[in-house]
């Protein structure tokens, strides 16, 4: 009877033992949780509930580390992810750290998320090329996903380029986070647009000008109301159409120098800027006779030819007229080659030479087609003087006899 009692107070402690949990260990949780996901998908680690107070979960991902709070739902402890934490495509591992038992750990991948919009950012410079096949322009592509993710590596990523009439596309794969392809420029100037697409994404148009290469020589040619040298009208000079070695007109803008060397040795200059390829420039007429060499030239690319340019005396001969003592001198009316009076503004310069030697040099201009000089007491005492007058390329040389006392 004491043995039967005994046998059933043993059955009756062991059926109320309370089941015994197993320990937490990396193996059995490498098997319960998932180690690829997807960025931006939802991540929860569960674990079964060992202690009152869930324990910290600590996760180490590329940017850093941080430390989970986890809640307790019956008898699990669930630790649920931040956003920051998944969306970030990489590898993370984990640590609980509960205090009675070893550490369980562990690690997932979280793979970038390409099955959603991607975005790509495109970047392509420099933004002008010469024409010709030389001059280089690049286009780097980097695609992310929407939580600016690098897709993976070896991903395919479709480069277009389009010039003109000719378009193409390529297919690069994904290295290192890019894809680069150099853009060259063709015989023909124009824009060359370009972008990039990774499935249903497309990135944003971009552009390259190709600009025309080198000028090449050129021809000039000159326009005039007349060929007279009235010192009043201007002398138009026109470049033909400057093209570079493929027959792209010359950008707009290009400055091109005219020279013009007179009969004296003489250098004039003016400059132009092309538009659609011809440059006009102008020079003044002389106000006397003479033959200018003319040329163009873009500096240290492009010359032009020679011309011969001649200028006519506008008149054969001019009068003066003299007060009584002689001081004051009057040229004029001075006629031009239609008989008109010659423009305003007609330079006249007088050389004086005194009775002692002396020279002096006097320049006044016309007005109505008179000009007046006038010799002053103090500079120019009574006497006789030989003078020597030039207007318009015309001398006349005189003797005059310069006397004291005012005009009556």
């Amino acid at each position: 009877m004491r043995m039967l009692l005994f046998i059933l107070l043993i059955i009756l402690l062991l059926g109320c033992k309370q089941k015994e949990v197993p320990p937490l260990g990396s193996q059995t949780l490498a098997k319960a949780i998932k180690q690829t996901h997807k960025a931006g998908d939802a991540i929860i680690l569960t674990f079964p509930a060992r202690e009152e107070a869930a324990p910290n979960l600590l996760v180490n991902y590329a940017l850093g580390s941080t430390v989970l709070k986890g809640k307790k739902s019956e008898n699990e402890w669930q630790y649920a992810w931040p956003d920051f934490l998944s969306q970030k495509s990489g590898f993370v591992s984990w640590v609980l750290l509960q205090s009675k038992e070893p550490l369980p750990s562990g690690h997932i991948v979280i793979e970038p998320n390409d099955a959603r919009q991607s975005l790509i950012e495109t970047y392509l410079g420099p933004k002008s090329i010469r024409a010709g096949g030389v001059d280089e322009s690049m286009l780097v592509a980097l695609p992310t996903d929407p939580y600016d993710n690098l897709l993976a590596e070896e991903s395919s990523l479709r480069i277009t380029h389009k010039l003109g009439a000719l378009k193409e596309t390529d297919t690069l794969q994904i290295r290192k986070g890019l894809v680069w392809k150099k853009l060259y420029g063709s015989r023909k100037a124009g824009i060359l647009l370009a972008s990039a697409s990774y499935e249903n994404s497309q990135s944003k148009e971009l552009s390259v000008q190709v600009l025309p290469a080198n000028a090449e020589n050129f021809a000039i040619s000159y326009d005039r109301l007349h060929a007279y040298a009235d010192g009043h009208q201007l002398l138009t000079l026109r470049t033909s159409i400057i093209k570079d070695e493929f027959g792209n007109p010359i950008s707009d803008g290009t400055l091109v120098n005219f020279v013009a060397q007179n009969t004296a040795g003489g250098k004039l200059n003016s400059m132009g800027k092309t538009i659609g390829g011809i440059a006009t420039a102008q020079f003044l007429h002389p106000e006397n006779p003479q033959t200018w060499e003319i040329y163009g030239h873009i500096t240290g690319i492009a010359q032009s030819n020679s011309l011969q340019v001649e200028f006519k005396a506008a008149f054969a001969d001019f009068q003066m007229a003299f007060s009584k003592d002689n001081r004051m001198i009057t040229l004029g009316p001075v006629r031009s080659f239609m008989g008109q009076l010659i423009p305003d503004g007609m330079r006249i310069s007088m050389r004086i030479k005194s009775p002692a030697g002396t020279v002096h040099n006097l320049e006044t201009s016309t007005r109505n087609g008179i000009g007046q000089m006038i010799l002053a007491p103090d500079i120019f005492p009574a006497g006789a003087y030989t003078m020597e007058l030039e207007i318009g390329g015309i001398f006349k040389r005189i003797t005059l006899n310069v006397k004291d006392g005012q005009e009556e």
